[in-house]
Order: structure tokens, then sequence, then C-alpha cells
């Protein structure tokens, strides 16, 4: 493994999102290595999230909660943060609100499914932010919620100049209208969004209830004259998929990639594709780091995984992070892992990743973390993410 630099301990809570109804196994009638949804391996973020709250939206008030309830997460902090304003968005419950995005004056807070069929987008005015305004709402479709993947973005390209903005779509109900994939809305004028495509992605074969699988991120980027998405593919074990977005109507698959094409990011603890099985995608960034553009995958029990995507299509492994076996803050072998969320920072060329470890009501499929996980179960890592490597 490649892992350089200093590790941090910090904190942070837990964990992902619901799959509220769909919980059956899912196989499609095809040659295509994929994730079986729903048949008791904890795989996929949807799984993951369903395991850590029991029985999902029937499991009580926390059941209905994004992170669940208090248990097993850090405590809040204030420490240097100064309340200016706050607003309640209509039809508010706890739980409701997943994701938040932000591009010029507005901000974009993702709804998650609660209630299930109702999911979407609040935009909200921040101009004034002692006094931020909610002004609109950009439904998606029946059945589906929007979860993690929620950014606006300026796009100048030679098909579109404006503001977009890309959300996800998971999967709470069979509607008959449900959709997975990735959708991206003209936001340039926010009060007056247009939609310029819903459900973009894999389709081939397609989800197991949806035409594109059902995603659980997405980020977009301008390079150059081009823009790209990326997004995490929730029912393929090639779950790292990337298109052109040049003209957002119209998005391209350019790259489909997973662990197994990167034997070096794999060990005893991720064992590759299939031996351990909480090794997924889970959330990612892009960032440009010394003329360099990289790709922080966060992969769960599989650590962290930087690609080089000078060339969007062309994926190039750079780097990854090992958790340490056994864990040293508890002992455990091997490791718990649990890679969430990361970030680059630009100058330094490191990533600060954060890992999800606390999970009330169960651990990982494999039994090797229960319901009395402590707060300080989980950290930061700090990581040197080779900007200058091509």
């Amino acid at each position: 493994m490649h892992t350089k630099g200093k590790s941090l301990i910090f904190g942070i809570g837990s964990l992902i999102l619901i799959l509220a109804l769909v919980v059956v196994p899912m196989v499609a009638a095809d040659t295509v290595a994929r994730h079986i949804l729903g048949d008791g391996v904890a795989d996929t973020p949807l799984e993951v999230d369903d395991m850590h709250h029991g029985s999902a939206v029937t499991d009580g008030e926390e059941g209905e909660q994004q992170h669940g309830g208090v248990g097993g997460h850090l405590p809040g902090s204030s420490l240097n943060v100064e309340l200016v304003g706050q607003v309640t968005v209509s039809g508010v419950v706890p739980g409701r609100i997943s994701d938040v995005g932000t591009l010029g004056n507005y901000a974009y807070l993702g709804a998650f499914n609660t209630p299930c069929g109702e999911g979407g987008v609040y935009v909200v005015d921040i101009s004034d932010p002692t006094n931020p305004t909610e002004v609109g709402f950009i439904p998606t479709a029946s059945g589906s919620f929007v979860g993690e993947g929620v950014q606006g973005l300026r796009v100048k390209t030679k098909s579109f100049r404006g503001d977009i903005l890309v959300i996800n779509n998971e999967i709470c109900g069979i509607s008959g209208s449900q959709i997975g994939g990735f959708s991206i809305f003209d936001v340039t004028d926010p009060l007056n969004p247009v939609t310029l495509v819903e459900g973009a992605g894999d389709t081939d074969p397609g989800g197991g209830v949806s035409t594109a699988n059902q995603i659980h991120s997405a980020f977009a980027w301008q390079q150059g004259s081009r823009a790209f998405v990326v997004i995490v593919d929730d029912e393929e074990l090639e779950d790292v998929d990337i298109f052109d977005i040049s003209d957002p109507s119209n998005p391209v698959m350019i790259a489909e990639v997973g662990l197994e094409d990167w034997p070096d990011a794999q060990n005893e603890q991720s064992d590759g594709i299939g031996g351990f099985a909480a090794s997924f995608f889970h959330d990612v960034v892009v960032k440009k780091v010394r003329g360099n553009y990289l790709m922080l995958l966060s992969y769960w029990d599989a650590g962290y995984i930087v690609l080089n995507v000078n060339d969007p299509a062309n994926p190039i492994f750079v780097n990854d992070t090992d958790f340490s076996d056994p864990d040293p803050l508890t002992g455990l072998s091997p490791a718990e892992g649990n890679a969430r969320r990361g970030a680059i920072r630009r100058r330094q060329a490191q990533a600060c990743a954060a890992r999800c470890e606390a999970q009330a009501g169960g651990g990982p499929a494999d039994g090797r973390r229960g319901a009395g996980a402590s707060p300080e179960d989980a950290e930061i890592q700090r990581r040197h993410v080779g900007g200058d490597e091509p």
C-alpha cells in the first residue's frame, strides 16, 4: 500500500441512506457483476443504512432519520461557530434534510425519504444570511428521494452556459414512476428551475426497479472546456461511473471502474471483490491539485483511494490508505474501516477523511461492531494524496 503522512484522531457521527420498501433481493438477468440489494450482506450504502436502522422506516421514529438517533454519535459542537440566521422549511420533520449545496446566493437542501414520495430539493435564498428564506422546491420522481448528492455548479461549455444543480436518486417505494441515477436542473434562475435531464445513469442493463441504477452520491466539476460528474453506483461492483455532462441535457458515460481495477488498493482487509463484504464506494470529491485533477474515493473498508482524472475517461490509480490492524482505538482485528467521506486540501495535497464507526443496532454484516460503540470510535485521517504523480 502507499499510505503516507500522519493520522489525526477526531470525531464524526454515523451514516448514510435508507432503502425503505425495496428490501427484497434484486438480481438482473445479465452477466454484470452486481450488488444484490436486500440479500443480508451489507455491501452498499443502501444496505448499511438499512442495517443501521434495523427495519428502516418501520423501526420507529429513529428509523426514519438519515443517521438515526443520538446513540453512538459524537455530540455536536458550536466551538468557533456563530449562528447568524435560521430557516424552517415547509413540511420539515426530523430526518427530512439529507444534504446541502450552495451556489451564489442560494442554498439547496436535499429532501430525504421522510415521507416517502415527497423527495426533492428546497431552494433557499441566503443573500441575507441573517434572514434565509425558502423560495422554492424542486421535486424528484414519486418513490425516489435525494440523499448525499446535492451540488450546484457554474458551467461554461460549448453546449451550456449557466448554473446547474445535480442531485442523486435513490428509491424508497415502488410508485411506477420511481427513478435512479442522477438528475440535472438549470438553476441559472433559481426561482424558475428547468429540468435538463432526470434519472440519467448506468442503464446497461439498468437497475433492479428503475431504468438506471440507483446512486448514493454525485460530484460534478468543470475541467477545461468540459464538465463531468462522477456517481456512486449502488447496484454494480464497478461502482465508480463517470459521465461527460458538457451538454447537461445529454450525459454520456465515459468510464466505469471499481476496486477490482486497482490491485494496489487491495489487501487482507479489503480482500478484493467478494471476499470482504463491506468494500464499496460511498462518496467522492474531485479537486485540481498542483496541475492534476485528483478524485478522492471514500471506499468504506477498503479505505480512501485517489485517482488521477486528468483524462476522466481513463482514471489512473495514484495512492490509497489503510486502516491500522488491529484498530488502535478498539483493538479489533481486522480494523473497523468505514471510510465515509473525504476532502482534499489543494495547497498541501492532503486528504482529510472521516470514517463512520458507531453503528447503533449492529455493525457490519460480519458482526464486528455492536450497539455499544463509543463516540470516540471515529476518526479523521490526514494523508498525502500524491498530487505530483502523473
